[in-house]
């Protein structure tokens, strides 16, 4: 699986502790050379320099070959994008506004950070209604109505899911009579 992440889920991962689960969930992350200044001045500016040294084996650093050009985004939103494109990613992860209208109109499939969050969720990473609480304390520009909605459906989802215990056998009739088999 190829993916491409934007600095903005990398910074929150962090803030929530679980910058780890990206690496679980599909092993090699790419990043641009720009998201990685950003985060560079991100955790410095934090007092946490060396998270990203933590991240070495998984997250690497690419630079694009082509750039695009789009009025209104940052360079590391561009730069992901370009990136995400050219190696046709499965998918990029970003959640600026902008940023993933301009990916859906480049043809680069889209996942913001609630839905990284998800499927961690969903593999056992995470507790998503933890990790969405936590959101709320943190700078991320979303209604928190939209991060309840979201949490809503994820239950929902959960409790529809079929039991993990595997198939119920099974059970052979009861007797009519007191007669032990």
């Amino acid at each position: 699986m190829i993916v491409v992440s934007d600095t903005s889920a990398l910074v929150l991962l962090s803030q929530l502790n679980q910058l780890s689960v990206l690496h679980v969930l599909y092993g090699t992350v790419f990043i641009p050379p720009e998201v990685h200044r950003e985060l560079i001045q991100h955790f410095t500016k934090m007092n946490v320099p060396n998270l990203l040294a933590t991240t070495s084996m998984w997250l690497h650093v690419q630079t694009p070959q082509s750039a695009l050009h789009h009025a209104g985004l940052h360079p590391g939103e561009i730069a992901a994008i370009a990136l995400a494109k050219e190696l046709k990613a499965d998918f990029l992860i970003i959640d600026e506004k902008a940023g993933r209208k301009v990916a859906v109109q480049e043809q680069v499939p889209i996942i913001g950070t609630i839905g990284v969050l998800e499927k961690a969720a969903d593999a056992g990473l995470l507790d998503l209604a933890k990790a969405c609480n936590q959101l709320k304390q943190f700078r991320f520009f979303v209604a928190q109505e939209l991060l309840d909605a979201r949490l809503k459906v994820f239950e929902l989802r959960q409790a529809l899911k079929p039991e993990a215990k595997g198939p119920k056998l099974p059970q052979p009739p009861k007797r009519r009579d007191d007669r032990q088999p």
